[in-house]
């Protein structure tokens, strides 16, 4: 039986409940006894399966203490408050919880766990806006919504077996309904059935590898974590959870040193414009255009953008294709210069091959500043990590090309504003602080990516790319 985004176990409301009651006392454990019985009291007879939905539930929770003092709008009075299942394409049992955050009961973002070792614990972060079963409850008017999951921007809502919403598909985070628009029921029909092969055929999310993920989780103590039914009624399983998922973060933060909208986005928030024909500019120019918003808001590269005053412009709207203002004729040479290509009839598209996105230096020497390089590392995910951290500690913004629909491809770009890791053996997931550039994202979004075992596969990110002027 599948489980509606309003119906959910109650399992869950006592985790919810644990979290509200401990997650303010960074004296107090993650789960008492009690909360921890409740929370993984298995409903379907397989205690290992709830033993590991109780620990990617606690995962959030650590997730919550280590995010807390590390971004404004996280604070003191920042709880989880509810909680929201998410599939994979063909699975009946929620593979994510998508948990509400909010500050002062005001909304601030969302943590996405995973509860079935498809995926790292924590896949996503935001620390701002609505949840995504909100957003698609408020576009359709349902409550009743299964909201399936692809990748960090892909996803849709089902209303029994129809297709009913979809968000990512259009180069925006905004939903889009299905009716009407039998553009869209082919394209996410299409992206469905292929991801569900994917996730049947290799038993993990399509942005990820059964193989990487055994290796991930083999190599810490989560690997451990086998109960029976008996067992969870021990009270040692209290203590052995509170000992896998500690209150102490780890994790090691870098941002970049300043703000376009304080205390939120480091860079602008800006979006792809789109031509009198419906093309929109690309990804690959947006990304270029919020770097180069930062180097002449704060690093002096004043002739940029025509010497325009990019102070106040850091909304979508900002970059109109109506206006034809700075920031919209910037990316649009961007685009030419990068040899961004177009495609699509009914849903257009703009993409940019990763072996031209450095030409995008070109814009800067044009505009006066010959001495600029772009530098482009496709090498394991700790070699593209470093290059990229060591770009944020020098207060420079960088590029990374992202995987959004699976092991082997990668088809968007981001600006990266931020970086963070763990340094626990085993739990070497590495976090971007990324910019995507789409109108409807609320606010940057922590996205995470894992090390290859052996340094041998891609599974996330794929090229980044480092400017400096």
């Amino acid at each position: 039986m599948r489980h509606s985004p309003f119906r959910r176990a109650r399992s869950v409301v006592a985790m919810m409940a644990a979290i509200a009651l401990c997650a303010c006392d960074p004296e107090s454990k993650y789960i008492d006894e009690e909360s921890a019985l409740a929370i993984v009291a298995p409903d379907d007879g397989d205690g290992a399966a709830a033993a590991q939905r109780a620990l990617g539930l606690a995962a959030a929770l650590r997730e919550l203490a280590a995010v807390r003092g590390n971004e404004p709008s996280w604070t003191a009075e920042t709880e989880i408050a509810d909680a929201f299942p998410l599939f994979l394409p063909g699975r009946e049992a929620p593979s994510y919880y998508e948990l509400k955050v909010t500050t002062g009961r005001e909304d601030a973002g969302y943590i996405v766990v995973n509860v079935d070792r498809t995926d790292l614990l924590v896949v996503e972060t935001a620390v701002a806006g609505r949840t995504l079963t909100e957003a698609y409850s408020d576009a359709t008017g349902r409550t009743d919504l299964e909201i399936v999951r692809y990748d960090w921007f892909a996803s849709s809502a089902r209303h029994g077996r129809e297709i009913v919403a979809a968000v990512g598909l259009d180069g925006t985070a905004e939903v889009r309904l299905v009716e009407g628009n039998p553009a869209l029921a082919e394209a996410v029909a299409e992206l469905d059935a292929r991801s569900a092969r994917y996730v049947e055929e290799h038993a993990c999310a399509p942005t990820q590898s059964r193989r990487a993920l055994d290796a991930w989780y083999g190599g810490s103590r989560i690997a451990e974590l086998e109960i029976t039914e008996e067992e969870l009624l021990d009270g040692d399983f209290v203590d052995y959870l509170n000992e896998t998922v500690p209150i102490t973060s780890s994790w090691v933060y870098h941002y970049l040193d300043h703000h376009f909208s304080s205390p939120t986005w480091h860079l602008p928030h800006w979006a792809q414009p789109h031509d009198a024909d419906g093309y929109p500019v690309g990804c690959g120019p947006v990304a270029w255009a919020m770097v180069y918003a930062y180097w002449q808001e704060f690093h002096g590269k004043s002739g940029l953008f025509d010497a325009a005053d990019l102070s106040g412009a850091w909304e979508p709207e900002d970059c109109d294709p109506y206006d034809g203002n700075e920031i919209n004729e910037a990316m649009w040479e961007l685009a030419e210069l990068v040899e961004t290509v177009y495609g699509g009839s009914k849903s257009k598209w703009g993409m940019t091959y990763p072996w031209n996105m450095d030409q995008g230096a070109a814009y800067a020497m044009l505009h006066g500043y010959l001495f600029t390089t772009c530098d482009e590392d496709s090498g394991t995910e700790w070699s593209k990590f470093q290059t990229i951290d060591d770009e944020i500690v020098a207060d420079r913004p960088a590029i990374l090309r992202i995987n959004a629909e699976g092991v082997g491809s990668g088809d968007h770009y981001v600006a990266i504003e931020g970086t963070r890791y763990r340094e626990e053996v085993g739990l070497d997931s590495l976090g971007y602080r990324a910019n995507f550039g789409w109108a409807g994202k609320s606010s940057p979004v922590w996205i995470y990516v894992q090390s290859a075992p052996d340094g041998g596969e891609y599974h996330s990110a794929f090229n980044a790319y480092s400017v400096d002027m």
